[in-house]
Parts: C-alpha cells; structure tokens; sequence
C-alpha cells in the first residue's frame, strides 16, 4: 500500500515525539508486542518513552493506517469511474486524517448530485468554457425540447450553473477560505425543539434548560456541551444549527466573485458566475462545513470523554487494597433489605444474611452480632439507594462501644456495576449456590479489598465513572478500556496460583482461550511451582509465554504446598524459551540469548525470581548481579542486600549492566526488583476514606471546610464525597489549577448548598 507520507514520521511529528524511538515502537507493535511488554522490558529500545507515550503511538498509528486504507479505497473508486485526475491523487495522499479526506467532494455518493445530472445531459463542456473564457454564448443552441432538463434556454442555464456551483465548491481555495471563516466565526446555536414547545408534560426541563437559548463561537464550545446538545437532540428536546454572522458570509461571498470573475468577463457569464456562486454556498459549501465542523467537533469531544473514562478507570482500578481486614459488605435496599456479606482477608465468604432498615433496632443488634462473631474491622457500604440510612445505622452501632474493638469504621464504595455482576456468568461460576442477591453484597466487600481483582469482572462502562462514555463509539471505547485494564493488571502482577479467570485474562499477552486454559490446568493439576511450567499449558507457546510471563507471580508459600502435593505425580517439563530477537537479529546488549534458546529440563522447584517482576529472560543476568556483590537469593528484599545492590550499582551503571550483559533500563528495573521483590504500585496510589460517624446536607453550611475523596472527574471539574448525601461539584474554576484524580484526597471549603435540588458547591481550600 502507497502513500505520499511516512507513517512513522507522521506519527512522532503529531506526538511531537523522537523518530527514533517511535520507529522502534511500531516495529515492535508490528511484531505482535503488547504495550505493557515493551514498556517494561523493551526499554532500551524505546528510551524515555512511558506508558501513555507508546499507547498514544499505538492508537495514532492505528489511526493513519484507517487513512492509508481509506485512501487506498477513494483512488480505487475515482479511478474505476474515470474522475482521477494527477491534482486529485496528490490531495488524497496528502491528507493525514479521515475528516480531511470526508470533507473532499470527491467521495462516491449513493444519490446523483445536480452537477451530475446536468454533466449526463452533455452540459460540462460548456461550463468548462464559461468558467475558463468567462465569454458569452448562445445558451439556446445546447436546448432540446425532447431531453428533459434541456427542454428551455432556461433549463440549460440551471444545468450550466449546477456544474459551475460544483466546480467552484471542489475548489481547494475557495474550501479553505470559507474553512478559515467558518472556524474563526461560526456559531454554535441550540434551542428548545419544536416537538419539545408542544409538549406540555414538563420533563427534561431541568437537564436541558442551560441548552434552551444557547449560542456560543465553535472555536469557544466545550466538549461535555457538544455531547450533552448531541444527546438532547437524539432525544428530540434541543434543536441544533450552526451559522455564519452576515458580514462574515458577505466577505465571503465578496471573495468568490473576485477569485472566479475575470476583468473582462461578459454580462452573461457574470451574471451565471455570480449566481453559482451564491448557490454553491448556500446550497454545498456552507452545509458541507457545518457538517464537518459538527462531526469535528463531536468526534474531539469523545475522544476527551474517552481519555476522561480512561484516566479514571485507571485510578479507580489502581486504588490501594484494604489488605488483612474481614470485611463485612452491605449492599442497601428498602423493600428488598440491605443484602449482607462477611468475608475474610482473603475473600471468602464467611456469612450471609438480610436485614431491614425499617426495623432499626433489630437491624443494630444483628449488625453488632455480626461485627462481634466474624471480627470484622472495615464495613464496607454500597452508595445505592438507602446507602444514607445504612450509614446512620452502622456509625450508630459503632458509637455504642458494645463491639469488639474500637477499630471498626465503615467506608462507602460504589457499587455501579455490582448488580449486574451478580447475575453474571462469572459470578454464578464463583458462588453457585448464593443467591444472586447476596452476590452484589459479596463483590461490594471485596471491591475494597482488592478494587482491581473485583472490577475486572464487569463491564468497565459500568463503572459509573466519567461523563456520556455510553454515547461513545463502541469500538473506540472498548479499545481505550482494554488498554487501562491490561496495562492496570499488568504493571500490578497477577499472583498466578490465587487469581480468578476474570483477572488472569486482563494480563497482557493473554485471551479468554488462553486464561481459561491455565485456571484449567492449575484445577487439574495443583499450584504452578514455576513460570516456566505454564509452557505446559495448551495455547501458551513462545510468544505468549515471552508477553506474559513477568506480569504474573508465584510466591513461596503457594510454590512449597504445590511442590510438596506435586512431586510424585508431575512429570518434569521441558522448556525451550527464546528471548525476544528478529530473524538474524540479536537483541542489543542481552548475553541471555542462549541461556534459554537450548532445552532444558526444569524440575518443579521454585525459582524466588518468579515472585517479582524481574522477566525470565533476565533471570541469568540477575544471578550474575547477586554474584557480583557476594549475595544469593535468600536475601531479596532485605537491607543488607539493599546496601550491597547500592554499592555496587549507583555510581556505575553503565559498567555493571555491561558485565551481566544487560542495558542500563533492565539493569534498573532488576535493581529495584531486588530491593523490592514484592512491592505492590497500588501502595503509591490513594487510599479509601474510612469513617465513624455521619454527616448530612442539614448539618452544612457556606464556608465549612470538609476533607473529601473525588469521585469522579469530568472535562468542567471533580465530583467530591465529603461524607452526605451527595458528592459536591468542584467546579474546575475553584480548582486552583490543580490536576485531579480520582481517588485524591482534598481539603475543600463549602461555596454554596441547594438542599432542595440535592446540589453541593465546593472550593478546594488551600
């Protein structure tokens, strides 16, 4: 496939990126890397490129192969059809987005256009020649009573306008002068719909009303408004046009006639000129660039609403676990009960029951019963419906001190999603014999034990996180939320022995096919002792193995059990792994390439590098290190070892990580592995907020400073839970230009509080 531009080039001039290393990204795209991979082990190719900047590429190179492909398919068409011309070919092939090559009026159409019909009926000849000589000519000898659409000296004038009108709306100059106006004066205008005047029920009212008379500059439009006008207009309440101020669409119009009217131009061929003119602007033009800058416009906006989505759901997937805690899970409800789960540190269910917020003193006395018979430390409330008054009633069993110890406090999780989990396929796998209802209470209690390993088992879109993400293009969206969870699991590790199908197949390199195969294997066949023992797993070959292998961890406890059941009837596997190397290539700076390019027999013994994150194609190169400084693998993570490492590493980087044979980044990455074995990223992220007692909107007032956890961020601001009955706005103008994530903990003053209408407006304090 030709084009006129390179793709990598383009691609590291629109991320304003190095060639180099974004030529060395998409090569290793190309040869089926996944992204975490090459951010964690690849980085001697991709120097000071992260995760964002390689994912960026990823979807930027994506996105210029959809325009080579469609240009491939506009030349294709406009060839078999006999329109392409040397001028046209080279405007395709130098468009670099689809919107360009959508806005060209060279796309094959379903219906005929008038220019169309006029040029069948023999008329662009003469078009051609009123256009070029601007002279007169005798219109009625192109008449033919017997044609239709010819039959009048009047018809052939239409039909020789019609061809000029296209001709000058295909004009590349003309284009990009009206496009220049459009986006420095166009307006984007909303008003209430007809059907919506005629309607006398009164609804949507309050969502739409900021929309009912609402004008404002395109260059100046926000995109949550763009997609809030979009969808009350998909829901026939608003009513959308964009237009052209009277004086900007007079210069325009001022423009055409002196590009396209000569000096000498004949009365006849003026006065035809000028009339197409004004056709083509009001009829092609002017239309055409309000369609483009509307999709434009919409397409940028789902493109940030899906980054918002994106970085939300990374922050929510990479909350800190409440590690060693028995959790008691409460999902609320009125008629129905709050649905109670019990379970323990590491997730297993330990007791059920239903109780009824209407019967208040019964459902303290078998909260407090609860609490004391399980020893939970943590109670963990859902944020549905009757969530306030679950709140009320445990921070009141609390305060009575009849519990068995003064460390219990409850925590609000949100619970989107946790419904529909429960009567999901994965969640009848896990709890059969539960009862769907008491599912969500279970999921609620481990959604704060282990965030990650709990959402992973819904739909991400469920969440409830960011602002219209279900307007959004499917395939776009699911993309980016692919690309948050695999990167969130990846980086994290995934305990290979204790992990659900849910989570296994979220880690990079590996499918639904093949996770199912492992949680098969590990059920038939006990513990994995090692990594290398997934090589005898059916679908995991070289490639996959090489991917996935340092995302996933096996620690001494389950590995000795495993050993122990395992010894007499597991057979030794062979393993046969090759790094990661071109064909008559090999890799810059790795001595490993033969350590496992040969077979070799692995017995079921634990390696202690399989517990960190240090890739097995590195495990040579480690072992050289800990020879270096007089260590063995008994003392990871311990300070004696830190102080050695340091040592010997810190003022000679490039020197040691030649000796083992490795780059200085992957000298880096095991440095840290060994200092850390068993460090978990989540602990540098946000904690949940835990609490005693509650508050409500009652109990507020203007100025109160309050500590609260955002909930949400979206394109005008944060969402923040101070502890009631609803999250307060922190309008992006009382920001203080901080940058805000989900999950961040702030300090915020109290700005204003409509109890009424259930609104709270906050300021983060200083």
């Amino acid at each position: 496939m030709s084009s006129r531009w390179d793709i990598a080039a383009v691609t590291a001039e629109n991320l304003k990126l190095e060639l180099t290393p974004t030529e060395a990204v998409i090569t290793l795209l190309q040869e089926d890397n996944t992204v975490p991979f090459i951010v964690r082990y690849r980085r001697e190719k991709t120097g000071d490129l992260n995760e964002n900047d390689i994912r960026k590429i990823e979807r930027e190179h994506r996105r210029l192969r959809g325009v080579m492909v469609k240009q491939e398919s506009m030349i294709k068409s406009l060839r078999t059809s006999d329109s392409l011309s040397p001028a046209i070919e080279r405007e395709i092939f130098q468009a670099k987005s689809l919107e360009e090559l959508e806005e060209m009026p060279y796309r094959k159409k379903g219906k005929k256009s008038l220019a169309e019909r006029a040029k069948e009926l023999g008329l662009q000849p003469l078009g051609e020649t009123i256009v070029k000589d601007q002279g007169s000519v005798d219109l009625a000898f192109y008449a033919d009573a017997s044609k239709e659409g010819l039959k009048t000296t009047e018809e052939v004038k239409t039909g020789v306008m019609h061809i000029i009108a296209d001709t000058i709306a295909k004009d590349i100059d003309t284009r990009d002068a009206l496009k220049k106006r459009v986006l420095d004066s166009a307006m984007w205008e909303s008003t209430m719909s007809k059907s919506k005047q005629q309607d006398s029920s009164g609804s949507h009212n309050r969502k739409y009303e900021e929309y009912y008379k609402f004008s404002r500059p395109v260059r100046a439009i926000k995109s949550y408004q763009v997609l809030a006008m979009n969808r009350g207009e998909e829901q026939k309440v608003l009513s959308i046009k964009l237009s052209l101020p009277t004086q900007v669409e007079a210069s325009f119009l001022s423009w055409c006639q002196q590009h396209w009217l000569k000096p000498f131009a004949s009365k006849q061929a003026a006065e035809l000129i000028s009339a197409a003119v004004k056709d083509s602007n009001k009829r092609l033009l002017l239309p055409k660039q309000f369609r483009d800058i509307r999709r434009s416009e919409t397409r940028k906006a789902e493109r940030e609403a899906i980054d918002t989505f994106s970085c939300n759901l990374r922050n929510v997937l990479l909350t800190a676990p409440v590690r060693g805690a028995t959790v008691l899970g409460i999902d609320p409800g009125y008629s129905h009960g709050c649905k109670l789960a019990v379970v323990d540190p590491t997730g297993r269910i330990l007791y059920t029951a239903i109780v009824y917020i209407m019967r208040k003193r019964d459902t303290e006395l078998e909260l407090e019963r609860i609490i004391n018979r399980n020893r939970c430390t943590v109670v963990a409330i859902g944020n549905g419906k009757g969530s306030r008054e679950t709140e009320e009633l445990v921070s009141h069993v609390i305060k009575q001190e009849r519990i068995w110890t003064k460390n219990v406090s409850f925590c609000v999780v949100d619970e989107a999603g946790a419904s529909i989990y429960s009567v999901s396929t994965t969640a009848q796998k896990e709890m059969p014999d539960l009862d769907p209802n008491l599912r969500s209470a279970v999921s609620i209690a481990r959604r704060l034990q282990d965030p990650m390993a709990e959402l992973v088992k819904i739909n991400p879109k469920h969440v409830g996180l960011g602002l219209y993400q279900h307007d959004m293009p499917s395939k776009q969206l699911d993309e980016a939320v692919d690309a948050v969870v695999e990167d969130a699991v990846s980086f994290v590790g995934v305990d290979l022995n204790a992990c659900s199908e849910a989570l296994l197949r979220r880690v990079a390199g590996m499918s639904d096919k093949r996770a199912k195969a492992v949680i098969e294997h590990r059920n038939a066949n006990g513990s994995f002792v090692n990594r290398f023992q997934l090589k005898s797993v059916k679908s995991i070959g070289e490639k996959t193995f090489q991917q996935c292998a340092g995302f996933l961890r096996i620690h001494q406890p389950a590995a000795a059990i495993a050993e122990s059941q395992s010894s007499s009837s597991r057979e030794d596997s062979q393993i046969d792994f090759k790094p990661d190397v071109g064909k008559g290539r090999k890799r810059k700076g790795c001595s490993v390439a033969g350590a496992f390019s040969k077979r070799k027999k692995i017995i079921s013994e634990f390696e202690p590098f399989d517990a960190t994150n240090i890739h097995p194609e590195s495990y040579e190169a480690t072992r050289k290190l800990l020879d270096l400084v007089g260590a063995t693998t008994k003392e990871l993570g311990k300070q004696s070892l830190q102080k050695r490492l340091s040592s010997c590493v810190e003022h000679n980087e490039t020197g040691v990580a030649q000796e083992i044979g490795v780059g200085v980044p992957t000298l880096q990455l095991i440095f840290e592995a060994l200092q850390q074995p068993s460090r978990d990223i989540r602990s540098d992220f946000n904690k949940p907020i835990f609490r005693h007692s509650v508050m409500s909107m009652s109990n507020m007032s203007r100025g109160m400073i309050l500590t609260g956890r955002v909930t949400n961020v979206v394109p005008f601001g944060a969402f923040v839970d101070v502890g009631v009955e609803t999250a307060g706005l922190l309008h992006a103008s009382y920001a203080r230009g901080r940058d805000l994530k989900v999950g961040d903990s702030v300090s915020v003053m109290v700005n204003n509080i409509e109890e009424e209408r259930g609104r709270i407006s906050l300021a983060l304090n200083v």
